[in-house]
């Protein structure tokens, strides 16, 4: 038994006591009319002056009295020291954080949680790249994009016809990038020198073409929104899903 229900115990068999002994007290008292005073006279008898009183002595019931002041008294002390000793600990899964009671962070929190769905949906998309017809695919991540952005018209359709446009300068630019690869000689024999340098040269020309077909879906965003900004940072990992690059899927 833990000491608070031992001390709680202890405390309702003293008032139970004390209580049966207030009773038992007032039931034996003869019942007496104010001002007068029982005595063995008889009824014809003078009262007799009693001497006056400046300060009642203690009785008894006073003493019964003071002793249920101070239980209560005590009662109301275990009832306090049982509210602040029994209240449970707030749990730290519950508790709110202090970082979310600032807006701006929890506006941080809040785009940072959009941001990751946005990229989780078009993963998903590029995943089912197979099951589409590449009409409905680009259209499909051309959407989702569009909506993420917070494009309206007539922007949302001048961001699609450049998207689509910079999709095609991708797919060429690859394309020509891979079959120049299959001219370079590393065979043996050959001169290495001479093929890295042509490697370069085919990697330096198609990096061209990949951020000339960035900037014309970059020239559609507006870049002092924060959202927007950060899209731009990320074109050629965008341009990887909505061409078909990655996922289920390859147009080439």
């Amino acid at each position: 038994m833990k000491p608070l229900t031992l001390v709680l115990a202890s405390m309702l068999g003293i008032s139970l006591i004390v209580n049966a002994l207030a009773l038992s007290r007032l039931a034996k008292q003869p019942e007496t009319k104010p001002g007068t005073k029982a005595t063995s006279r008889g009824a014809d008898a003078p009262e007799e002056k009693q001497p006056e009183i400046t300060t009642p002595a203690p009785t008894g019931d006073a003493r019964i009295d003071a002793v249920l002041r101070e239980l209560t008294l005590v009662r109301r002390e275990i009832a306090e020291l049982k509210g602040s000793t029994g209240s449970k600990p707030v749990s730290p899964s519950t508790a709110p954080s202090s970082s979310t009671k600032d807006p701006s962070v929890a506006e941080i929190l809040d785009e940072a949680d959009k941001l990751n769905k946005f990229w989780g949906d078009l993963g998903k998309l590029a995943g089912a790249r197979d099951q589409l017809d590449e009409t409905k695919y680009t259209q499909a991540v051309l959407d989702q994009t569009a909506d993420f952005l917070g494009l309206v018209e007539p922007t949302r359709s001048a961001f699609a016809s450049a998207a689509k446009l910079a999709f095609t300068d991708y797919d060429r630019a690859r394309k020509e990038m891979q079959e120049a690869q299959k001219l370079i000689n590393w065979g043996k024999e050959a001169d290495r020198k001479l093929a890295q340098e042509q490697y370069e040269a085919l990697q330096a020309r198609y990096r061209e073409s990949v951020n000339a077909a960035n900037e014309r879906v970059k020239s559609q965003l507006d870049l002092t929104q924060p959202r927007q900004k950060q899209f731009a940072s990320k074109l050629e990992s965008w341009m990887g899903y909505a061409s078909g690059q990655w996922g289920g899927g390859k147009r080439w």
